[in-house]
């Protein structure tokens, strides 16, 4: 028997980056208690890779709709055309205007 695992940590950075959402939506989870993470030095946050991927178990259950409409906000804040505090808004008709359907509903 081998020494343990031992398992890599993430910043909030990287792992929206590696599930394609932007950073506050990350730091959105983790104030929501969806997603585990503790503080370095204060101020550093980290993730645990097992966080992740229990996050990534439980988002089965989340619609494509709501992967859809992250993505998108993504893409509006990262393009800078489009003010911060219209983001939400703009990324939800988008995926009305696809969908048919009302990302509140």
């Amino acid at each position: 028997m081998g020494p343990p695992a031992i398992e890599k940590h993430y910043s909030p950075a990287e792992v929206a980056e590696r599930l394609s959402v932007d950073e506050r939506t990350i730091r959105r989870w983790i104030a929501d208690g969806k997603l585990a993470s503790f503080k370095v030095g204060g101020h550093l946050i980290r993730i645990p890779e097992s966080s992740v991927h229990d996050l990534l178990v439980e988002q089965r259950t989340v619609t494509a709709d709501d992967l859809a409409l992250e993505r998108i906000k993504k893409v509006l804040t990262d393009t800078g055309y489009v003010p911060e505090d219209e983001v939400d808004t703009l990324a939800a008709k988008i995926v009305v205007a696809f969908t048919g359907k009302d990302h509140a509903e």
